[in-house]
């Protein structure tokens, strides 16, 4: 037997109330020893405000921001790469949005479609 019967199923529980999105990931056999909870909260800049969620500064302290850009092919792994995927490539006919250059963050506010 690897694990108790239930010891390796999560439940995750999402709320998207766009600016606003939390996920809550459980597991019964450990009952409240293992909860994960992620919050998002999309704000109309580049991700530079300091604490969004108003956190008291001792739990403050303890949050390490991390910073993603989805057209940096340096954060993602070889072996997870997938070139069809890759947002630095890819455009949208629908749209026509694409692809993302090396400053796109920055160009996004050129964009009056975009929030």
């Amino acid at each position: 037997m690897l694990a108790p019967e239930g010891a390796l199923n999560i439940h995750e529980k999402a709320w998207n109330a766009y600016p606003y999105c939390r996920t809550v990931i459980t597991n019964e056999y450990m009952k409240e020893d293992f909860l994960i909870k992620i919050e998002t909260w999309h704000k109309p800049d580049l991700g530079t405000q300091e604490n969004v969620h108003k956190l008291e500064p001792e739990a403050w302290k303890h949050v390490e921001a991390v910073y993603i850009d989805i057209a940096d092919r340096s954060q993602v792994l070889s072996k997870d790469y997938k070139a069809e995927e890759d947002p630095a490539k890819f455009k949208s006919i629908k749209t026509g949005r694409g692809p993302l250059g090396p400053n796109w963050k920055q160009e996004l506010v050129n964009q009056k479609d975009c929030p």
